[in-house]
C-alpha cells in the first residue's frame, strides 16, 4: 500500500514523496544512526522529566487560606528529595516543619533570616517570609507516615498540616 501511494505521488508531481527522499538521506530504523540518535534523545528527555539526577522533585505551596497544597507528599526511602516550598501567595510567615523523621543530608536554602534549618530541634524545618520561596533537600531513611505542620502560632490548629508518606 505504501508503494502504491508513493507511485501515485510520483505520477502527479514527478517527484518521490518527501518521506522517501528523507529515508534516502537519513534512514531511520533499527541500527541506523538516525534511529540511535532519536532513541538517545527520547531517553534523555524522559530521564530529565523523571528527575534524571535521581532526586525526587516536589513542590508544596503555602496558601493564604492557611493550608499546604498538596497536603500529602510521597517520597521513596533512600532517595534524595528536593522539596521546593512556595509561600508566594501568602501575606504572612509560614513554616513547613516535621518534628521527627529519620533523615540524612538535610540542606535548607531561601529561609527567612534567622529562621532556617540550622540549630532547630526539628528534623525538617524551613520558615519563609510572605512571598518567599525556599528549598529543603534531604534523604528520608525509613518508610512511614510523618506529619508536617506550620508552627506559627494557631496555624496548625487552623488546618495548616500535611502528611509526608515515605515508601
Amino acid at each position: 500500500m505504501r508503494e502504491a501511494l508513493a507511485e501515485r505521488i510520483r505520477e502527479r508531481t514527478g517527484r518521490r514523496p518527501w518521506t522517501a527522499r528523507l529515508a534516502s538521506i537519513a534512514p531511520v530504523g533499527p541500527g541506523s544512526l538516525a534511529g540511535l540518535a532519536i532513541a538517545g534523545l527520547l531517553a534523555a528527555l524522559i530521564a530529565a522529566a523523571c528527575g534524571g539526577d535521581g532526586v525526587q522533585d516536589v513542590t508544596v505551596k503555602m496558601t493564604a487560606r492557611v493550608t499546604f497544597q498538596p497536603a500529602e507528599i510521597r517520597a521513596e526511602a533512600g532517595r534524595p528529595v528536593r522539596l521546593t516550598v512556595d509561600n508566594g501567595e501568602s501575606t504572612s510567615v509560614h513554616t513547613l516543619t516535621v518534628a521527627e523523621m529519620p533523615v540524612r543530608d538535610v540542606l535548607s536554602s531561601g529561609a527567612a533570616r534567622g529562621m532556617g534549618y540550622a540549630g532547630t530541634e526539628y528534623d525538617l524545618h524551613i520558615a519563609l517570609e510572605a512571598g518567599g520561596v525556599g528549598t529543603l533537600e534531604f534523604t528520608p531513611t525509613q518508610s512511614g507516615e510523618y506529619v508536617f505542620i506550620c508552627i506559627v502560632f494557631g496555624h496548625a490548629q487552623a488546618g495548616m498540616t500535611g502528611k509526608l508518606i515515605v515508601e
